[in-house]
């Protein structure tokens, strides 16, 4: 079984059919969902910009992305040694 797909055992039953609708269906309501937060979010994000200068939050997203690479770094060394 070594290489071999784990999800092949679990899913062996079921008509390749119904789990592709089932995924579709699943990203179809997750489409939704981002969908209609998307406006929250939009009028949100413009509040935040017009009160905090673009230096700023240019600065943030910066020490937010070197942030995560500094946190994937950590978490993949491990496995590279």
């Amino acid at each position: 079984m070594a290489g071999s797909y784990a999800g092949t055992r679990l899913s062996s039953g079921v008509p390749p059919g119904l789990l592709l609708s089932l995924f579709a269906a699943l990203m179809l309501a997750a489409a939704r969902r981002v969908h209609r937060r998307r406006a929250g979010g939009a009028l949100a994000g413009n509040r935040v910009a017009f009160r905090i200068d673009a230096s700023r939050l240019t600065t943030a997203f910066t020490i937010l992305l070197v942030a995560v690479a500094a946190y994937s770094l950590a978490r993949s060394l491990p496995g590279l040694l």
